[in-house]
């Protein structure tokens, strides 16, 4: 599905320019605390995080000061298809709430997720019921990129340099695409189709640095099922 989406030329231009500009532009954002650009190029829970962790700073009298050099070509690392309702893979929302909300299948390139609650089974309203859930899936698709820096992070207050590092090393971004309908509409807005003027423009958002933000979620989906396990093997015990 995804080499159906995006063409090789894409991929080459995502690992050669694009995933390197995104994280050139973040870079940039945090240097100068430009929060609207942050809030920009990055989703709104990973632009939160960083506008508070800026203005925590701030508050402290201390700026942070980061300068990278790309060293060498960035790669796609692998990617994941989000089916389903956004609200049920939205992180600022806690998994446990999610997923008392919805039920969720996961594979190594894909998460669903489907509302568990469909209204009473009455005739004629079950089969529309569980069609409707299906028409309103939604889709939407993450891109890890890997990016390799030479990296030189300054940590100043006031005038004085407080402490200092530098090194080369990968940097781990997700970018994400906008939500749309289905499968049609997402390979139409990529290649500005005829008919996609009236999708959503398609363009990348910055989602996550260093896997911060899904290792929270993927600990989170971990909690939650071996406590449903164990709820399960509780109650068959009984």
């Amino acid at each position: 599905m995804f080499k159906q989406i995006f063409s090789e030329k894409y991929r080459q231009d995502m690992q050669e320019k694009m995933a390197g500009m995104a994280l050139r532009a973040m870079i940039e954002a945090i240097n100068s605390k430009d929060f609207a650009r942050i809030d920009d190029i990055c989703s709104p829970h990973i632009a939160k995080m960083y506008k508070h962790a800026l203005s925590h700073l701030d508050a402290q009298k201390c700026r942070l000061q980061v300068s990278a050099q790309t060293a060498g070509t960035p790669k796609i690392g692998g990617f994941m298809f989000k089916t389903g309702p956004p609200e049920a893979f939205d992180p600022s929302v806690p998994f446990a709430t999610r997923f008392e909300r919805y039920v969720f299948r996961f594979n190594n390139w894909r998460r669903f997720a489907a509302a568990k609650k469909l209204p009473s089974n009455k005739e004629g309203t079950l089969i529309p019921s569980i069609l409707k859930e299906f028409s309103d899936t939604r889709l939407s698709v993450d891109v890890w990129c890997m990016v390799p820096v030479s990296v030189k992070i300054e940590l100043w207050k006031n005038n004085g340099l407080l402490d200092s590092d530098q090194g080369n090393m990968t940097i781990p971004l997700t970018l994400s695409s906008p939500v749309y309908d289905d499968l049609l509409d997402i390979t139409s807005a990529v290649a500005q189709f005829e008919d996609s003027d009236n999708l959503e423009p398609f363009r990348w958002s910055i989602s996550d640095i260093f896997f911060i933000v899904d290792s929270r979620e993927i600990s989170q989906i971990y909690q939650c099922y071996m406590k449903a396990k164990d709820d399960l093997s509780s109650g068959n015990q009984e």
